[in-house]
């Protein structure tokens, strides 16, 4: 009985797979079929789908928290803990205290340990300007530190009742008190299971990093993917997406209007949208790339910003708390800015992927990733700059089973080495076969 109940579910797969390739063939690969659509879309005579704004605080999550109580650590990347946490801070009046670079490692160390209490991590530099406008934190700071204080870690020292915005690159630490005590914030550890993972403070290689010592499980997911509607991109990216006008040709697509620009690449589904920015004036590059995210909104995704870099920042889909790595952009809106050559306008790059996960496949398939105190070890014996290594997460790396339809979303770590999040194979290959990276 059991048997024929797999052969049943394993037919209508695979009808299922089929229907979704007929169907993408006739939106995408037919010509004729392709330019009625965008006529047809173009005028308007489609229902145009309904798009639920996702919020800021949603998307400036940090990647994970580690509590620590009597010298026992545990970390987790449970979004609905982070969130918690996250208003917990944000429903507080502050004092403010101090700011503060240290130049001794042994002195920062110390400034930085937390007895009792959480850490949060960012997977970027944050400037505090930017985190205290988006999440309405009442804290004065002075004009230097509006343009000086970045951080990629917040602390909430429950023992001492102070949050600090830790600066690792830096050894800057910012400090304040708030009004009311902290300890009301251990409540909300106490309600349910958060998937808590044991880690120990590196000794060894790396300083002031919390690392695991033992393997961990992880059940590998499946999917069904299918293909966006291109028109989820045009009216969040175009600012009068009615004027739009369509070219195309046998490879891409083309949408346009004035300095903006939307290509869809077919062979590889990838969406690339250009456009000149005016009158930015002292924008960040959160306040610029924001609202194109925004406007997304849930339809692209539980979306969260991952990496910020000079005149770069990368938003990526997260299931289950865990970021989504691809090669092709698939669950990913990546911007790039740079200067036009007017004083007040930036070109703006941004590109995604069609492709979006839509059916769960049963599986009961488990992957044992290693300690983080092992790999660090292995990539340090291969050359790697301790000193670079960042962070580690756990995230999924997005696999298109080819000729199938199907998604593999399989778990591994990731490292943030420089500027740049790795898996761990792709940074030791590129130790060994580069000598360094």
């Amino acid at each position: 009985m059991i048997k024929i109940k797999e052969n049943i579910l394993h037919v209508l797969l695979i009808l299922m797979v089929a229907t979704s390739f007929y169907l993408s063939y006739l939106i995408w690969m037919s010509p004729v079929g392709r330019d009625t659509f965008l006529k047809n879309e173009s005028a308007f005579e489609t229902i145009e789908e309904k798009v639920e704004e996702i919020n800021k605080e949603n998307i400036f999550l940090p990647i994970k928290v580690r509590y620590s109580e009597n010298n026992k650590n545990q970390e987790t990347q449970n979004e609905s803990l982070l969130l918690q946490i996250q208003q917990a801070l944000s429903n507080k009046t502050y004092h403010r205290t101090k700011w503060k670079s240290y130049f001794n490692e042994n002195d920062y160390s110390k400034a930085i340990d937390i007895e009792h209490g959480f850490e949060l991590t960012y997977g970027m530099l944050f400037p505090i300007t930017e985190y205290l406008d988006l999440f309405n934190l009442n804290i004065d700071i002075s004009e230097e530190e509006q343009v000086q204080v970045y951080f990629t870690k917040i602390q909430l020292d429950v023992q001492k009742n102070e949050v600090r915005f830790i600066n690792e690159e830096d050894w800057t630490v910012y400090t304040v008190r708030p009004e009311k005590k902290l300890t009301k914030v251990l409540e909300i550890i106490k309600k349910v299971d958060y998937q808590w993972r044991p880690v120990s403070e590196s000794v060894a290689f790396l300083s002031n990093q919390f690392l695991t010592q033992n393997e961990l499980t992880l059940k590998k997911y499946s999917y069904i993917s299918s293909t966006r509607r291109y028109t989820l991109f045009r009216d969040a990216f175009f600012t009068n997406p009615k004027d739009v006008r369509s070219n195309g040709t046998s490879a891409d697509t083309y949408l346009y209007d004035g300095t903006e620009t939307l290509i869809m690449k077919q062979n590889q589904e990838i969406v690339l949208f250009e456009n000149v920015l005016e009158n930015i004036g002292d924008l960040s590059i959160f306040e610029m790339s924001f609202p194109y995210v925004q406007r997304m909104g849930s339809n692209y995704g539980s979306v969260r910003v991952l990496n910020q870099a000079r005149n770069q920042i990368d938003y990526r889909m997260f299931v289950e708390g865990f970021p989504i790595f691809a090669e092709d952009f698939e669950g990913q809106l990546a911007f790039s800015f740079s200067d036009s050559g007017q004083g007040n306008q930036k070109n703006i790059n941004i590109q995604g992927n069609l492709k979006t996960l839509q059916i769960p496949i049963p599986s009961q398939e488990e992957v044992v990733l290693p300690a983080t105190e092992k790999l660090v070890q292995t990539l340090y014996q291969n050359g790697a700059d301790l000193k670079q290594i960042r962070t580690f997460m756990i995230g999924y790396e997005w696999k298109n089973i080819e000729n199938t339809g199907v998604v593999d979303l399989i778990p591994n770590w990731f490292i943030k080495y420089g500027d740049t999040w790795l898996s761990y194979e792709g940074l030791l290959n590129q130790l060994t076969e580069g000598g360094g990276v």
